[in-house]
């Protein structure tokens, strides 16, 4: 038997063609360096790219912490080591890196879980507070972002998938900036300013994209070559508390609505997502600590049930 297949359309394969093409490039051309771990930036005022006739997405205030302490000795020129990477996070998360994102009036084309393929770039070097709490986080640092009225991206974070994403799903884009920590940022914001021009002008799409793969390439020179203030300011700040530990906790207060509706710890575990072989013993010194030590699995003693079912009235937590 024969099967006639459907001719593709002509030009949907002419775009798929240029997509493959344009990812093959970029990818090949992307600058990639040390990736520093992430941290929360300390204010950045007038230092990002927004024009006047926009409306700001209306993103939450990082402020940093009262009195942070300084490091005991701030670090110096020989310290600092060069970074470039992209990265991808929801609009609201972008606080953290000082970006806000323009859109029309009244366009609802974004939204605070729109995603950000930010490029990240600069030196930095690190140092810790004089009260032990806190890593702190010298140097210099360009972010340039472009959100996508997408709330996910698949693949590797780059502005080569943004482009593909956005000729595919026909999505809007929009382009932000900001620096800090530089002696003399003026030829690396003409940069930024351009590559705004050319999103805020044209969108982007494979139809453009090596355009603005130009424009960008030129930027990433002038970040290169844009020097870092000395003596060093601080741009932001890690607290030390381990991730490790908070996810422990995590873990723990998880077992909540099981004990609460007297099911034991290995129903909690086998519902925990993706659980690693932290995530039992974490349950089960909850379910210890609940019943007094008396069992790390069992939940069918009624005073452990009300005590857990009074902790999740406080905190609201749920196993849906």
């Amino acid at each position: 038997m024969t099967r006639s297949l459907t001719p593709l359309n002509s030009t949907r394969l002419t775009t798929m063609v240029c997509l493959l093409i344009t990812l093959a490039r970029a990818n090949a051309a992307a600058p990639q360096q040390n990736t520093p771990r992430p941290f929360i930036h300390l204010p950045r005022p007038n230092t990002a790219g927004q024009p006047q006739n926009v409306k700001m997405l209306d993103l939450p205030k990082v402020a940093p912490p009262a009195n942070l302490p300084a490091c005991a000795q701030v670090p110096d020129a020989s310290q600092l080591k060069s970074f470039g990477f992209f990265s991808a996070m929801s609009a609201k998360d972008t606080a953290t890196l000082n970006l806000t994102f323009p859109i029309a009036t009244g366009s609802g084309n974004f939204s605070l879980d729109s995603q950000v393929v930010i490029w990240r770039m600069g030196q930095s070097a690190e140092c810790p507070s004089t009260d032990g709490k806190y890593t702190l986080v010298y140097g210099s640092e360009w972010d340039a972002g472009i959100i996508i009225s997408q709330t996910n991206i698949s693949g590797n974070a780059t502005f080569a998938v943004v482009a593909a994403n956005a000729t595919i799903n026909r999505t809007a884009v929009s382009f932000n900036f900001s620096t800090a920590g530089y002696t003399d940022d003026s030829d690396l914001r003409a940069a930024n300013s351009k590559l705004f021009t050319d999103v805020s002008a044209n969108g982007l799409d494979v139809t453009n994209f090596n355009m603005f793969q130009t424009d960008f390439t030129a930027a990433v020179g002038k970040g290169s070559a844009a020097t870092t203030k000395m003596p060093l300011v601080m741009i932001g700040y890690r607290l030390n508390q381990g991730t490790d530990d908070i996810l422990r906790s995590l873990e723990g207060v998880y077992a909540l609505p099981f004990i609460a509706l007297g099911r034991g710890c290995l129903d909690a575990v086998k519902a925990y997502p993706n659980p690693d072989s932290g995530v039992d013993s974490a349950i089960r010194a909850t379910y210890s600590t609940m019943s007094g030590g008396k069992t790390d699995c069992d939940a069918s003693d009624a005073g452990m049930q009300g005590l857990a079912k009074q902790l999740l009235g406080k905190i609201q937590i749920s196993n849906k």
